[in-house]
């Protein structure tokens, strides 16, 4: 489907929209990392790369693997550029972010059609958390516009009936990039191989996946021989698996994150006395790891009733950016009542559109497209990885620009829309 004008000036004028408001908040916000969080440790890890310093450790000073390489890697290849201040991730940000609105009009258009397109673009470009994490120096929202971009490829792929393995090896290549990002995308590497199985397509799943595996495997590898070097040991993208799977399982777990999850878990590693050395980062991650698999094999009702638990604590509410602002003494917003207010008004644009998400998963009918698939199959992995560590609602982000089409699909039943539903809309 060809684009007339007047359409593709539209919907250029609403991604300028959105980079200019998500670059105008992000400057004006003036968030500065202060402490040691996720944050802190982006900003303060890129910029010792960005001196040529080495990927090190904040608090030990020593070579780390606490967090993947590939958004610090990127931010201080900025820092470098433009200077390692937080205005420069709030333009990669703005950058970052404009690009997945014009990801979600691809995707929209591929999926239903130009009208269904139009409006996820919209949703998107407005929503108030996507605008609000532009002002935080964390690896969201260039994670979600991977992501949406390898979901794109994988869907123009299976709608084409491409099996070749070169492709499919090649879109492996993005996807450890991704996962060099954040490590929960190894597992979306399968997503294409069972999207096909769930339309009847199996026979071809097995050669996708093992060519999108050999990509995966392919991008990750340098950076696990470094990590065999290091610490002697298997580490393909970080050491923090068991950290973030101990926040799930443990006698105070409740679903999601608390201080005080984060002060019995410090009190679990001092308890431990490990040297601040890279031995001592592996023996953290594997420690954690065995304490929290203990604990499941424990108490499994516990187990049973967090589960449900940590389903709500992913999606509840969308005001979880005003944590990340606390600590880095915004210029705006200067008052509770105003962040407040805000947070109100988020949380109720978040609502409408997985209200109106939920209508349109209802009225597109049920396809059997395998484009459709892949973004229900993407969905529901990154909904059931979280529901198996613990949740919290900084996770949904990457959830947001699908959750826009499909409310998009039900925005354009109400006024009138003729959008194809099959999934094989063609783009220009």
């Amino acid at each position: 489907m060809r684009l007339v004008p007047g359409r593709a000036g539209r919907v250029a004028a609403l991604v300028a929209v959105a980079f200019a408001v998500r670059l105008g908040w992000g400057l004006a916000a003036g968030v500065t990392p202060v402490q040691l969080d996720d944050a802190g440790w982006y900003h303060a890890t890129a910029t010792a790369l960005a001196r040529g310093s080495g990927y090190l450790s904040p608090f030990t000073s020593h070579p780390t693997a606490a967090w993947p390489p590939g958004y610090p890697l990127l931010l201080s290849i900025a820092y470098r550029v433009a200077g390692a201040v937080p205005a420069t991730a709030v333009v990669l940000n703005a950058v970052f972010g404009a690009l997945t609105c014009v990801l979600v009009w691809r995707l929209g258009l591929r999926l239903a059609g130009p009208t269904t397109a139009a409006f996820a673009t919209a949703l998107l470009a407005a929503f108030p958390s996507h605008v609000f994490f532009s002002a935080l120096v964390l690896s969201e929202t260039l994670f979600t516009c991977l992501v949406l971009g390898l979901m794109l490829v994988a869907t123009r792929l299976v709608d084409a009936r491409d099996e070749r393995a070169l492709a499919w090896l090649l879109w492996g290549v993005g996807a450890g990039v991704a996962a060099l990002v954040r490590a929960e995308a190894m597992l979306l590497a399968l997503v294409p191989a069972a999207a096909l199985v769930t339309v009847g397509r199996g026979r071809s799943a097995p050669r996708i996946a093992l060519a999108a595996l050999l990509g995966l495997a392919l991008t990750l590898a340098p950076w696990t021989l470094r990590n065999a070097r290091v610490f002697g040991a298997f580490v393909p993208t970080s050491t923090g698996f068991g950290r973030t799977f101990w926040i799930g399982h443990n006698p105070d777990a409740d679903g999601g994150m608390s201080r005080t999850i984060q002060l019995r878990m410090t009190e679990a590693i001092a308890a431990a006395n490990l040297p601040p050395t890279p031995e001592g980062e592996i023996a953290t991650d594997r420690l954690l790891r065995r304490q929290a698999f203990a604990f499941m094999l424990a108490h499994p009702l516990r187990e049973l009733a967090l589960t449900p638990a940590r389903t709500y604590h992913l999606f509840r509410g969308d005001h979880v950016w005003q944590e990340w602002y606390e600590p880095g003494t915004p210029r705006v917003l200067p008052s509770p009542a105003a962040r407040r207010a805000l947070g109100v008004a988020g949380n109720a644009y978040y609502l409408l559109v997985g209200c109106l998400a939920l209508a349109g998963l209802w009225l597109r009918g049920g396809p059997t497209a395998a484009g459709w698939r892949v973004v229900d199959v993407w969905m529901l992995t990154w909904i059931a990885i979280f529901t198996a560590i613990y949740g919290d609602p900084r996770f949904h982000q990457v959830l947001i620009p699908p959750a826009c089409i499909l409310a998009a699909v039900t925005l354009a039943r109400l006024t009138g829309g003729r959008d194809p539903h099959d999934g094989a809309t063609s783009v220009a």
